[in-house]
């Protein structure tokens, strides 16, 4: 007995203050590790874009986009449009609707007088944003405007339309009358999101428009009460020159930033995956900063690639090459995705231009439900609604 005392004791000398020093600097060193990870934002994780992790991934959605001309498309036709993104597992859509504006008089219409394709009847509209909510969709409306012109819908750009005094006035009276006939069917379909412009970058940079865009928000959200996002589609280039943001609750940004030099670009195939995604990551510091700075989080309103040669240098360019470049177009799309990974905290989505439906035959970004484009996004939101 005596023995075991002595061993007891010395145990009690040698071993424990040892033991309890160790233990201590082992938590210690576990609960700075802890408050550390804490600390780092949530997409700061390691990269693996296989599955999407809401919270740490934008959310991925689709631009739903018709410009029919034949008067087959009806709500019906956008009811089935819904259901059939639903089965594929998309969670989120946009729709476009779209004004014609004429450059000369100010006045804006449904109606083209060079006989344009119409947009859809709000009626349609009304039948696709109850269908998206029936299904527990995400659901924006972002309604354009379109310069009225005789070679077709966007061959001029809405980003050049000026006025000044009298028809300022005459065009801010127009469009808020428009914005705010989308304000009462976002309200009524209790959507998620509401844009108030996509792309009107000369009247965004017009002084003389400040307080004509800040009348036009606020009547907005007197009809858009609920508790949807208001928002604005700035061109890439524009985004921090649109002096309104304070006013809204999200940056939109129309993301066509070329992705590419030329020569990184010429060539089937060409640029790589890994170039892409390392531009698109230098593109995302200054756009991450600048929503740090406004303290509001940012929406990729529209991004998308065509299946020909150049299309990461000039993404914008419905047809930037006549050479067909499937696998250039695959590599833009993956490389987005995967430059995507881990940016939820700053990042509330990106919108993809475009799903294709009746009425956007003619488009070359259109993206059907059978194409590798399509298999490749699926890929990555199979988690995205469970």
């Amino acid at each position: 007995m005596r023995q075991l005392y002595t061993m007891t004791n010395l145990m009690r000398i040698l071993f424990i203050p040892r033991l309890s020093k160790f233990l201590l600097i082992v938590s210690g060193t576990c609960l700075i590790l802890i408050l550390l990870l804490n600390l780092l934002p949530v997409g700061m994780s390691e990269e693996h874009p296989t599955h999407y992790k809401l919270g740490q991934h934008p959310k991925i959605s689709f631009n739903l986009v018709s410009w029919d001309s034949t008067g087959k498309v009806d709500s019906l036709t956008w009811e089935n449009i819904v259901q059939e993104i639903y089965d594929a597992g998309i969670r989120n859509f946009t729709i476009i609707t779209y004004r014609f504006v004429d450059k000369e008089t100010a006045n804006i219409s449904k109606t083209s007088l060079h006989n344009l394709a119409p947009p859809p009847e709000n009626s349609e509209i009304a039948s696709a944003i109850k269908k998206g909510k029936e299904l527990g969709m995400g659901v924006s409306l972002n309604p354009f405007l379109e310069i009225d012109n005789s070679k077709g819908i966007g061959s001029e750009w809405r980003g050049n339309l000026y006025f000044s005094e009298a028809k300022l006035k005459t065009f801010f009276k127009n469009y808020k009358n428009y914005i705010k006939e989308m304000a009462q069917l976002a309200q009524a379909g209790d959507i998620d999101r509401l844009y108030v412009g996509s792309e009107l970058k000369a009247l965004t940079l017009n002084p003389e428009a400040r307080d004509l865009w800040n009348d036009l928000i606020n009547e907005t959200r007197n009809v858009f009460k609920n508790k949807g996002i208001l928002t604005y589609a700035a061109n890439h280039d524009n985004y921090k020159n649109v002096p309104f943001w304070s006013e809204l609750d999200e940056i939109g940004i129309d993301v066509y930033f070329s992705l590419a030099t030329k020569p990184q670009a010429v060539g089937l195939g060409k640029p790589s995956v890994d170039t892409i995604k390392d531009n698109w990551k230098k593109l995302f510091e200054p756009i991450r900063n600048f929503s740090k700075a406004q303290k509001k989080p940012v929406i990729f309103s529209e991004w998308g690639s065509v299946p020909f040669d150049l299309t990461s240098h000039q993404p914008w360019n419905w047809k930037p090459s006549e050479i067909v470049d499937t696998k250039e177009q695959i590599n833009a799309y993956k490389a987005t995705i995967e430059a995507l990974d881990g940016q939820g905290y700053w990042l509330q989505g990106i919108e993809f231009w475009h799903w294709a439906m009746p009425g956007s035959e003619g488009s070359n970004y259109r993206i059907t439900l059978n194409s590798e484009v399509w298999q490749l996004i699926s890929r990555f939101i199979l988690e995205q609604h469970s």
